[in-house]
Parts: C-alpha cells; sequence; structure tokens
C-alpha cells in the first residue's frame, strides 16, 4: 500500500507519448523565453520595489509578466 502511494504522490510519465508534451512544449518554450528576458528585472526587483521604480522599472507590469511565467511552466510541467 506505501508503495502506491508514493506512486500516486510522485506521479510517472511511463506510458506517455511523445505526442503529449508535444502539445505542452510551445507553452513550455514561451514560459522559458520570456522568463530568460525578465530575469534581470526580477533581480532588480529583488532589492525592493521602490529601488525598482528609482531604477525606472514598471513593477505592476514586472509582477504581472512574471505570474504570466509561473502559469506557462506550472501549467505546462504538471499537464503532462
Amino acid at each position: 500500500a506505501l508503495e502506491q502511494v508514493l506512486f500516486w504522490l510522485a506521479g510517472s510519465v511511463s506510458g506517455r507519448k511523445l505526442e503529449t508534451l508535444a502539445s505542452v512544449f510551445p507553452y513550455l518554450l514561451a514560459g522559458w523565453i520570456f522568463s530568460l528576458i525578465i530575469a534581470g528585472k526580477l533581480n532588480v526587483l529583488s532589492m525592493g520595489e521602490d529601488v525598482a521604480k528609482g531604477l525606472g522599472l514598471k513593477t505592476g507590469l514586472l509582477k504581472l509578466g512574471a505570474g504570466i511565467v509561473i502559469v506557462l511552466l506550472s501549467g505546462g510541467a504538471v499537464a503532462v
């Protein structure tokens, strides 16, 4: 019974075909590329919102973009 619980908690991709990954791959790729684009700005934002605003970043837009990246990457990861 413990093995079944661990299998259920960890999940498995056995039995999945590449077609499943192909349907999710564009979302993962878009999230990955967008995350690379905003990575430097997120580093500035990690110094504090006031500092980021002082350096000219639009923090609201950056937070929205980060949220979109999170949704794309986590949604793509669990969809398989």
